[in-house]
Formats: C-alpha cells, structure tokens, sequence
C-alpha cells in the first residue's frame, strides 16, 4: 500500500483538528452557559459535563505574600484548554500549507499530549463516573487519528534527505 503524500496527511490534519476544535469549542460553551449539552446516542452527558472532572479548580496555586493566588482560574473549563489544543494545532497546520520548513513537523509530538488526556477522560468516564459523553468520546477518537496522523508525517519527514 502506497503511503499518503504529505499534502494529503497534512489536509486530513486539517480538517481533524478544525473538527476538535468545533466539539471542544460547543462543550466549553455550554459549560461557560450553564447548561448541558444535547446527548442523543449515549446517556450519560450531564453527569460528564457538571462532574467536578470538568473543570480544573485552581489546584495550581502561588503564594504572593501572605495571598493564595491561583494560577489557573478556578471553575476553567476543561474544554475550552481542549478547544485552545485543538484551535493551536489547527493554525500551525494551516499555516505551514504548501511550505518547506518544519516548523509544524516540531509541534506534531504534542499530539501525543492530546492522546494521553483522552486516555486519561476516557478512563474517568469508564471507571470513576461510570457515564460516557459522546463529544467526549469524539473528541478522544480526533485527538487519537491526529496522533496516528502525526506518526505518519513523521515517518515521512525521516524519509526526506537531511538538506531538506
């Protein structure tokens, strides 16, 4: 089986992490709006979307003098840093459309963050809240073909000679 040109790895990269982006974008939305996202193939969104899990609480802190400051804001939604991912990914990717240099080929290992943190909310769902998202799951299954897609533009990138 012949391997996609880069273009084409580079397109469906695209197109992937717009998609993220457009799910992690409606979940951080919902979340910022107080309500719950419309669940129709799976049960279980509202017990995923309001779980403490959701939302990061401030837990990185700095003391300024005798002040606890947060780092993170409390209550910031998990997805909006998702749709921020997602969003960084996006832009590198268009960006480096019909160029040479590697600037976006440095940036692809970070898709293995994004395959660890969908491991990571997946394993919650399953285990700890026992309930599933299906944009969480969609989400999970982009942020897992963006690191397969990424595997393969870096297999291409060895392959290219070194004065490249």
């Amino acid at each position: 089986m012949t391997p996609l040109p880069p273009k084409a790895l580079l397109l469906i990269f695209c197109i992937l992490s717009f998609l993220g982006f457009l799910d992690a974008s409606y979940l951080a939305l919902e979340h910022y709006l107080g309500s719950v996202p419309a669940c129709s193939f799976v049960k279980g969104c509202e017990i995923v979307t309001t779980s403490p899990y959701a939302t990061l609480e401030g837990t990185w802190a700095a003391f300024r003098g005798r002040e606890l400051v947060f780092l993170v804001p409390r209550g910031i939604s998990v997805a909006l840093l998702g749709a921020l991912y997602y969003g960084a990914l996006f832009m590198a990717a268009a960006a480096s459309w019909g160029r040479r240099d590697a600037i976006f080929l440095r940036l692809l290992p970070f898709t293995a963050v994004g395959l660890l943190a969908a491991a990571w909310f997946l394993s919650l769902q399953a285990f700890v809240l026992q309930a599933f998202c299906v944009y969480c799951i969609f989400s999970a299954a982009t942020s897992t073909a963006l690191f397969l897609v990424a595997l393969a533009l870096l297999q291409w990138k060895r392959r290219l000679p070194a004065n490249i």
